[in-house]
């Protein structure tokens, strides 16, 4: 047996375990099929022995336990399917070592855990299918360096997470299977997803994209929330600041007013002079209510508080700061008091 090339029983009802020592005498080894028989029982580790290995299938048959470390570090694999058997555990990082590997297919099987990202490195890579496991965690970025991949059947896992959108970039994908998984967020658009139906989406409840793929419609990235806080921002608050200053003098003239009830003026024929005369700056108005402290408060309505300040002439003014929070009703409101103090008349 040691000048043996191939050993291929493929489909002979083969029986039992695989002795543990079979490999040790096969050092020349390229291509072992073992596959559609009712072999069970573990992998034998001394596969690792088979340095020269380029094609294994063990696929169709009754293996358990999990993969043999060793498996991962022949070189010289290009071919390698276990499929539909009962093999467990988790891929180790140790999976993306196998440089020349174009076929790795683990479907049907009960692996689970994370997909390692090292699998993107495997970059020779045409056919890859992890079909029906339990794999969890999201869909790798690293994928996107499988630049040569034709195949790739991620279906009936537990996968979650949003698709990467780099997923796009792979040219020559032309399968693809992400269906009966936990994937949620917007199908990328290119690629293999421009065909790409509802029988390869489906089973994933939080997907969202095109309704050729029979997928609900996506939100819009903005929530109608952030849009009216971008309206305030931009439109509002400018005119809460400017109306804050308007009040400012408004309240300043009609104190002043007051006190020359005796000369005979009012509040329409000061307005003009006073602004043009009198400049209240930010900082002036702080120092003069103490940094708008409550003690100073000598009013509160609908829209603010009104505070007493002394300015550094000494004169005495009432400020009004109005406070945030608008809506269609308060605006109105709003409307209907500065019709009020612009009637005023003393």
């Amino acid at each position: 047996m040691e000048k043996m090339r191939e050993l291929q029983l493929t489909g002979n009802r083969l029986e039992g375990l695989i002795p543990e020592e079979i490999f040790y005498s096969m050092i020349i080894l390229v291509m072992l099929y073992l596959d559609q028989n009712m072999l069970s029982g573990q992998i034998p580790s001394s596969i690792g022995s088979l340095r020269v290995i380029q094609k294994v299938s063990l696929a169709d048959n009754a293996l358990s336990s999990t993969i043999p470390s060793s498996i991962w570090g022949l070189k010289e694999l290009i071919f390698l399917n276990f499929s539909h058997n009962f093999l467990e555990g988790s891929l180790p990082e140790e999976s993306g070592n196998l440089n020349f590997l174009t076929v790795m297919d683990f479907s049907s099987n009960r692996l689970s855990g994370f997909i390692p990202s090292t699998v993107g490195h495997l970059q020779m890579l045409v056919n890859l299918n992890l079909h029906n496991n339990s794999f969890s965690g999201p869909i790798p970025q690293s994928f996107s360096s499988l630049i040569r991949l034709h195949f790739l059947d991620l279906s009936s896992n537990l996968l979650s997470g949003v698709i990467p959108k780099s997923l796009v970039d792979l040219h020559n994908l032309n399968f693809l299977d992400l269906s009966f998984n936990r994937l949620k967020g917007e199908v990328p658009d290119g690629g293999a997803f421009v065909n790409l139906t509802m029988q390869f989406l489906m089973g994933n409840l939080a997907l969202c994209g095109e309704a050729r793929q029979g997928l609900s419609t996506c939100r819009a990235s903005h929530s109608k929330t952030s849009r009216i806080r971008s309206v305030m921002l931009k439109y509002v608050l400018p005119f809460l600041l400017f109306s804050m200053v308007v009040f400012t003098i408004m309240f300043y003239v009609i104190l002043s007013n007051k006190k020359q009830k005796s000369k005979g003026h009012n509040s329409i024929d000061l307005l003009p002079s006073l602004v043009h005369q009198r400049f209240v700056s930010e900082r002036e108005l702080v120092r003069a209510t103490d940094n708008f402290n409550e003690a100073n408060i000598v009013g509160v309505g609908n829209f603010g508080s009104v505070y007493k300040g002394l300015l550094e002439d000494g004169m005495i003014v009432a400020i009004k700061v109005l406070k945030f929070g608008w809506s269609e009703e308060v605006s109105k409101r709003f409307e209907m008091e500065c019709e009020v103090m612009r009637n005023v008349r003393h």
